[in-house]
């Protein structure tokens, strides 16, 4: 057996030992976190989100500035016409169409344009109040790409169509001069200038109508896939809200599980239980003996013995020096010791050469209280009698006082029963507590706050030390 001030320590709970000692409770966290949850996602504004999926093509064969250059690649000129999604040139004039006033700022937040990976996907979601505004808020922005980039590569065309019809025009215009000037004076030089101005016409010509055939040829830069037709409700998800409680009230739980369970890690020492109760320890019995195999303090050559003799002797003290005649004993809980403390106190009474009454509570005790029985166990012989509510507060037990001697210990209810033990306590002199380790402290507190409540102190508490492996 290990020393009594020697602290015990166990190994730390896991999740297995919160579940398995706070399993219901768990449970009924998650469940009120749920609740919760579910009605915190009634009570806030509800959002709604929009997707418009877009298919971009590249125009090639000509460079148009910012639109269809060749310089980067396909994958630059998606992310170009993304970034162009987003910024102002495209949300104002998208949000304006659908009668939304909104800053830029507020259009930033409420619509985003990414790029599917590996693809020449853009996806442009819109998030608003109104699921109908989210709709065509995403489907503005689209059409306002769609016009904005078609715009850009119509420009880029007629820029380089104006540019052609020009050096033509100059060209044409070159040609009259020289074959004027051979008209009148013919030679070698005019020809061969003649000669290198109708090729230069040619290759303009030439490329005036491959921009005009690549004009009717354009095609489509952005082409939706799948238009916004319904606003999905985002904010708040009833599911992800009631997922989102009970995980959170689960969370909190299982750590007050696991923070009550981890305070049993350490059994308070007994200068720790003195302290806590505000008793002195009268007695350390080794481990529990029930009542039925007698008392055991009609033993003296044993360690329980000694230990509740020693027990009955410093009780007989404290209850002369006071003048105290009537104890009652309890406990935390059913199968604490309680009634065997009782008995071996009684007969540890005896053994000084003293009489002792043992008195049996029975709340379903009815009739007359019956005169004591000798009790003989062993060398020891004491009186009991069996008490019940209508013998406490009529003259019975009064006139069985009067009649005997020694002191009476009552065998009370467990702190369980807690009205009949505070009824018990105020006809009284004095209470004994028996506790059985290995204690925790949330125990101690509430036994110390119970203790609290009683009109009579405590006179001292009986230890069952925990049973050596």
């Amino acid at each position: 057996m290990e020393p009594p001030d020697q602290l015990v320590w166990r190994q730390s709970p896991g999740l297995l030992d919160v579940a398995r000692a706070r399993g219901p409770h768990l449970l009924v966290a998650a469940m009120a976190g749920l609740f919760i949850g579910l009605v915190v996602a009634a009570m806030v504004p509800a959002s709604y989100e929009a997707r418009s999926t877009l298919l971009l093509t590249q125009p090639s064969g000509f460079d148009l500035p910012g639109v269809g250059s060749d310089q980067g690649g396909p994958e630059r000129f998606v992310a170009t016409q993304a970034d162009v999604a987003e910024s102002a040139t495209v949300l104002l004039p998208a949000a304006e169409s659908v009668g939304l006033e909104l800053p830029i700022e507020d259009l930033r937040e409420k619509v985003t344009v990414t790029v599917i990976r590996d693809t020449d996907v853009l996806e442009i979601r819109a998030v608003l109040d109104d699921a109908e505004d989210a709709v065509d808020l995403a489907n503005a922005v689209a059409a306002e790409l769609d016009a904005l980039v078609t715009g850009q590569a119509q420009r880029a065309l007629d820029e380089v169509l104006s540019r052609l019809g020009s050096q033509r025009e100059q060209l044409v215009g070159r040609l009259a001069e020289i074959d004027a000037a051979l008209v009148a004076a013919p030679g070698e030089a005019l020809r061969r200038d003649r000669q290198v101005v109708s090729a230069q016409l040619e290759a303009i010509v030439a490329q005036e109508l491959a921009a005009e055939l690549q004009q009717l040829l354009l095609p489509r830069v952005v082409t939706v896939i799948e238009p916004a037709t319904m606003g999905e409700q985002v904010f708040p998800s009833s599911v992800r809200f009631a997922v989102a409680g009970a995980v959170l009230a689960l969370a909190l739980a299982a750590s007050i599980a696991w923070w009550r369970l981890a305070a049993r890690q350490r059994a308070p020492d007994h200068l720790e239980i003195e302290r806590a109760l505000g008793a002195p320890i009268l007695a350390a019995v080794p481990h529990v003996r029930r009542s039925d195999e007698g008392p055991v303090a009609a033993e003296p050559d044993t360690l329980e013995g000694a230990a509740y003799r020693l027990a009955g002797s410093v009780l007989r003290r404290q209850m002369e020096a006071s003048g105290l005649r009537i104890v009652l004993v309890t406990s935390a809980s059913v199968g604490d010791g309680k009634s065997t403390t009782a008995i071996n106190l009684a007969g540890a009474v005896k053994a000084t050469g003293e009489n002792a009454l043992v008195a049996r509570w029975d709340r379903s005790a009815t009739g007359p209280l019956g005169d004591p029985r000798q009790v003989a166990v062993g060398s020891l012989a004491f009186e009991s009698v069996t008490l019940g509510p209508d013998q406490l507060h009529g003259r019975a037990f009064p006139d069985l006082l009067a009649r005997t001697e020694g002191p009476v210990i009552v065998d009370g209810p467990s702190m369980i029963a807690s009205t009949e033990v505070r009824r018990l306590a105020s006809s009284v002199d004095g209470v004994v507590v028996v506790i059985r380790e290995p204690s925790d402290h949330p125990t101690l507190a509430r036994i110390a706050r119970f203790l609290a409540t009683l009109e009579q102190p405590t006179l001292g508490l009986v230890v069952f030390e925990a049973r050596s492996s």
